[in-house]
C-alpha cells in the first residue's frame, strides 16, 4: 500500500536530519543517501501520477497534461515544513508554464548521469520531492476516501486546514 512506502521513505529522510539539519544553509548539501531518496521517491511520484493520469502516460508531460485537467489546482497547491516555519513548498508550480519541476528535473539529471550530476541530490531536491509525494497522496487519498481509506499522516509536512481536496477535481 502506498501510505506504508510514503511512511518509510519520510522516515530514512528524517533520519538523514541527524547527519544534516534542515535548513536553508544545507539545502545544497549533497550526498549518496540523498542520491538513493531521490530515486526512490520520483519513482513513488510516477507510480502515483500513474494512479492519478491513468497508466498510458509515459513522462511528466504527459502527467502534467492530464493532472491538469483533473486537478487544477495543484500547481497552487503549497506544502509547509513543519520545523522551517517560513519554508513552503509547492511542489507543481512549473507546471503552470508548462515546464518540469526543479526537483524532477534534477532528479533525471542524477538517473540518468549519476557520475557527473550526483551534486544534484540534494536535502533540498529529497525535501521538494517528499513534498510532492505527500501531496499527490492526499490528493489520491481524497480520490479514494469512500473505501475506509487512512488519511496520510507526516511527521514533517502538513497542508493548511483551508486547502482541501476538492472531489469535484478527482
Amino acid at each position: 500500500m502506498y501510505w506504508n512506502y510514503y511512511n518509510l521513505l519520510e522516515q530514512d529522510f528524517i533520519n538523514t536530519l541527524r547527519y544534516v539539519t534542515l535548513d536553508y544553509d544545507n539545502f545544497d548539501c549533497f550526498s549518496n543517501e540523498y542520491i538513493k531518496l531521490l530515486e526512490l521517491i520520483c519513482l513513488e511520484v510516477e507510480n502515483i501520477l500513474k494512479c492519478l493520469c491513468g497508466k498510458k502516460s509515459q513522462n511528466i508531460k504527459d502527467y502534467r497534461e492530464k493532472i491538469i485537467k483533473i486537478y487544477p489546482e495543484i500547481v497552487n497547491e503549497q506544502v509547509y515544513i513543519a520545523e522551517i516555519k517560513k519554508y513552503k513548498c509547492i511542489p507543481f508550480k512549473e507546471f503552470e508554464n508548462k515546464n518540469a519541476p526543479d526537483w524532477w528535473k534534477n532528479y533525471n539529471f542524477v538517473k540518468h548521469n549519476r557520475l557527473v550530476n550526483y551534486k544534484k541530490a540534494t536535502q533540498k531536491n529529497v525535501l521538494d520531492s517528499l513534498a510532492a509525494l505527500f501531496l499527490l497522496e492526499q490528493i489520491l487519498s481524497s480520490k479514494i476516501k469512500s473505501k475506509n481509506c487512512i488519511i496520510l499522516n507526516s511527521n514533517l509536512f502538513y497542508i493548511e486546514k483551508n486547502n482541501t481536496f476538492d472531489m469535484r477535481y478527482i
